[in-house]
């Protein structure tokens, strides 16, 4: 078998037990989240006890490692500090960006945040 081929295939068995552990990782720390999230990856998450952060349906979040060429290879993060609150809406994309909230982050639907992306 390529080794390439090799590669792919563990990439991609990565990215899935992420996308549940991520899942796990934000149920755990009380984030309120939508249906059909998916976080890519290595991510940070820290939410202080008295801080909110809720999160639509259809969220993606790529974090690092090359999974979009155009971004930074970073692993993506998201700091909410006492008393903070992020609301994030239904639709939305982040590619390996850093939200890092002292009082209030509100991202609306169908947002797309990254690298010099561009969607149709």
């Amino acid at each position: 078998m390529d080794t390439n081929k090799i590669f792919r295939i563990l990439r991609k068995l990565r990215m899935y037990f992420y996308i549940y552990w991520n899942r796990f990782v934000f149920y755990s720390s009380k984030v309120r989240f939508g249906r059909n999230m998916r976080v890519h990856n290595k991510f940070y998450l820290l939410k202080a006890s008295s801080a909110t952060i809720s999160i639509g349906d259809g969220f993606i979040f790529t974090s690092g490692e090359a999974f979009n060429p155009l971004c930074r290879n970073v692993r993506g993060c998201i700091f909410a500090d006492q008393g903070a609150s992020i609301r994030i809406g239904d639709n939305v994309g982040i590619s390996s960006a850093t939200l890092w909230s002292k009082e209030s982050i509100i991202i609306g639907n169908d947002v797309k945040i990254g690298g010099g992306e561009y969607f149709d």
